[in-house]
């Protein structure tokens, strides 16, 4: 039977990381390789995740110093023995048939990944959901796409949209790794990689279902209050996506509301000292950007 890894980067996530590993060690999809990767954690995470290391044989531990998510993501691909490969955040969970269902799918359609939806759950642990399963129109949604189809659909679509860039909440083939690794930035890893893998593929499937729940945490990267470095990382991904799209004759146009919108982000942020060639950058492209916009014939 086929194997999936499932890579689960760890940082000072103790009180959240027993649910999640649950979450995973139940799943009706049996045949798991479960890498816990401890990022360096100063919390009990380590302790946590020796802990349930015990409990499971499929759990594997990797400790290492801290160097951000996309280290952690690349370090659990090095280690991955699973013919696929997926991504879950340490404080996040899945419902109990997650992975069963991305794999079915991916089958059926002989896509390289496979990849759903999401609900989210905030601090306050209040739910939110996104799709609508009753709706003839995402409905449609749900079939294979070749990447031309999967990107060219992402700018009009919302529902595609929400999914696009997320390394969780997909499941993909390992070789599609073989030339992709995530960057050492802590923030923006995924969207500065997520859609090169889509490139790889040769088909993508969609399911509309929402079985990854997302955990907002005030604390957690997501929420993180760093402009600079986030927004420069995020800039840079639609900054590849354009020289990228426009060489293979898929029109980048779509990006330019996100592109302007990082640029006023990081151009509003509070830089640090070695931040300030980015900030410099932002407001000049800002500034041209918004002269050339006034004299564009209405």
């Amino acid at each position: 039977m086929e194997k999936i890894s499932v890579i689960v980067p760890v940082y000072n996530i103790g009180s959240y990381l027993e649910r999640c590993v649950k979450s995973i060690t139940n799943q009706s999809f049996r045949n798991l390789q479960i890498i816990l990767v401890n990022d360096g954690s100063t919390d009990d995470s380590l302790q946590v995740c020796e802990q349930l290391r015990k409990q499971d044989d499929r759990i594997t531990v990797v400790t290492k110093a801290n160097q951000g998510l996309g280290y952690a993501r690349n370090t659990g691909l090095a280690v991955a023995t699973g013919d696929y490969v997926t991504f879950v955040d340490g404080d996040d969970y899945l419902t109990p048939q997650m992975l069963e269902h991305l794999y079915s799918r991916l089958k059926k359609d002989n896509s390289d990944i496979a990849c759903m939806h999401f609900f989210r759950q905030d601090a306050a642990g209040t739910y939110y959901f996104y799709i609508d399963k009753q709706s003839p129109r995402q409905q449609a949604l749900a079939r294979a796409y070749s990447p031309e189809e999967w990107l060219r659909l992402e700018p009009s679509n919302t529902v595609i949209q929400q999914v696009f860039f997320q390394a969780w909440g997909k499941l993909y083939k390992r070789e599609l790794f073989q030339d992709i690794e995530y960057p050492r930035e802590s923030l923006a890893e995924d969207n500065l990689t997520t859609w090169k893998l889509y490139l790889s593929a040769k088909r993508i499937s969609y399911l509309l279902a929402d079985e990854y729940c997302w955990v907002m945490r005030n604390n957690s990267l997501t929420e993180a209050d760093n402009k600079s470095y986030t927004s420069y990382n995020n800039i840079q991904a639609i900054n590849d996506r354009i020289q990228l799209y426009s060489i293979l004759g898929i029109s980048p146009a779509f990006l330019t509301t996100d592109w302007l919108n990082w640029l006023r982000r990081l151009s509003t942020g509070q830089p640090q000292g070695n931040e300030l060639d980015n900030y410099r950058r932002a407001s000049y492209f800002e500034q041209v950007f918004q002269k050339y916009q006034k004299k564009s014939p209405s």
